[in-house]
């Protein structure tokens, strides 16, 4: 073969070379921060519903819930106690984080996946082309814990609320990639209204949050 074409051949090379390489780079820069806030966006999603789920399938396990609140009054009806049986609803948290944790650790990559023209941007190619999947690892033991919230409800009434929160840390794995996501979900368990006047010493608590961590 002459030296001309060698070296014409070498010079397509090099080009084609630097095509694909120029590609590679549109690609990472342009595509991948996309990709990973979708696939974000797509396991959040996957693993709040999960923990709904969860701790809507543990308070229906655990029956009457009419006692969980306990009040309180002296004899001219002013409220003195309210409290709330945090040994029921922790084990009512702790079953939804068991639950939680089966699920998450199951999340089948094969649900939660992406079309590679969805990353384009263009919208004719939104749909095709394979698709990537996003892997989901659970980062340690998901998390439980309960709240209370006390919110004035009217003259000499207040409302009471309690509430379930979750809370689980993964690793998402796109493509080689690695992210870490934390999702966090609130479920009310009870609500009441309690009628009766509510002393002063009660004000600075009103709006706090009682909380106990478990580990399930």
């Amino acid at each position: 073969m002459k030296t001309g074409k060698k070296k014409k051949l070498l010079i397509a090379a090099a080009a084609l070379t630097a095509t694909a390489i120029a590609v590679c780079i549109l690609i990472e820069s342009t595509l991948r921060p996309n990709l990973m806030e979708r696939g974000e966006a797509m396991l959040t999603n996957t693993a709040l519903r999960i923990l709904s789920d969860a701790t809507a399938e543990s308070i229906d396990s655990a029956g009457d819930l009419a006692g969980l609140v306990h009040v309180e009054k002296d004899k001219d009806g002013n409220i003195t106690l309210i409290s709330t049986d945090s040994a029921r609803i922790n084990d009512i948290a702790g079953d939804a984080a068991t639950i939680a944790q089966d699920a998450i650790s199951c999340i089948d990559p094969r649900t939660i996946s992406i079309p590679f023209g969805d990353l384009t941007g263009i919208k004719v190619l939104s749909g095709w082309g394979p698709r990537i999947k996003i892997n989901a690892q659970p980062i340690g033991s998901v998390r439980a814990r309960f709240k209370t919230e006390l919110t004035t409800a009217g003259i000499k009434q207040i409302c009471h609320r309690t509430f379930i929160t979750l809370t689980a840390d993964m690793r998402m794995i796109v493509g080689g990639a690695v992210q870490s996501v934390s999702v966090e979900s609130d479920v009310l368990v009870s609500e009441c209204i309690i009628v009766g006047a509510v002393p002063e010493t009660y004000a600075d608590v009103m709006d706090a949050d009682e909380f106990m961590n478990l580990i399930p």
